[in-house]
């Protein structure tokens, strides 16, 4: 029998608040799988444990969301969630700035830019990374461009292939050129089309700024890091 879109979206809600049989204290709430492959590679380099439970969501909605329900599920340590400004970075955190509201207290009026983390008596330690850098409009994409190698010759060419197609060819809208661009590098990568692979196999800088600030945004998020 086929489950309803509707059923399938309720089971989905359920999720959230209905941990398996061996949860982990920590998780953290992303909005797609290229954010979550980059994360494992990320946190890998941190602990050699799977220490927290990365969940991914589709889209900005169905994570923020899920970052709602994550914090009332029972013996939580830690919830994170990442998700991409798009144009719009105040109206996102103003959106999850209200979720806060309800839990936490002295919510900052924007986000921090090193990445907002919460902490508070009887409740999880919270976190948001708004991508790309916590106060510029933009997407995950944004971030990763900053973690290529000093003149990638290959991607120049991914800039150039995209720029060269007819605008009429285009199916794209303008504002996700740099979401092309990235596919278009990725696409002749060791194994084309991967990004976690890109990021183990050091086709990615892991030590550029951008991403020791992610980094230290998760050493303040979750306990499993502190150092």
């Amino acid at each position: 029998m086929t489950t309803s879109r509707r059923s399938q979206n309720t089971i989905s809600r359920l999720d959230d608040t209905m941990p398996g049989a061996h949860p982990k204290a920590s998780v953290l709430i992303v909005e797609g799988g290229d954010e979550k492959y980059f994360i494992e590679v990320l946190m890998a380099q941190i602990v050699q444990t799977n220490a927290v439970e990365i969940i991914r969501r589709s889209g900005t909605e169905a994570a923020i969301s899920s970052f709602r329900s994550q914090l009332k599920v029972s013996n939580r340590e830690a919830v994170g969630l990442i998700v991409d400004a798009d144009d719009a970075p105040m109206t996102r955190w103003s959106d999850i700035a209200t979720i806060l509201s309800g839990r936490y207290l002295n919510i900052p009026a924007a986000p921090d830019i090193n990445g907002t983390v919460l902490k508070q008596r009887n409740e999880p330690n919270a976190g948001v990374w708004i991508m790309p850098d916590n106060q510029s409009p933009g997407e995950f994409e944004h971030f990763l461009i900053k973690t290529l190698r000093p003149n990638d010759p290959h991607w120049s060419l991914a800039q150039r292939y995209v720029n060269d197609a007819a605008t009429a060819k285009r199916l794209f809208e303008e504002t996700r050129t740099t979401k092309a661009e990235l596919r278009a590098w990725l696409a002749v990568r060791r194994e084309p089309g991967l990004l976690g692979e890109a990021a183990r196999s050091g086709d990615l800088n892991l030590t550029s700024d951008c991403v020791d600030a992610l980094r230290a945004w998760l050493g303040r998020l979750y306990p499993e890091f502190a150092t």
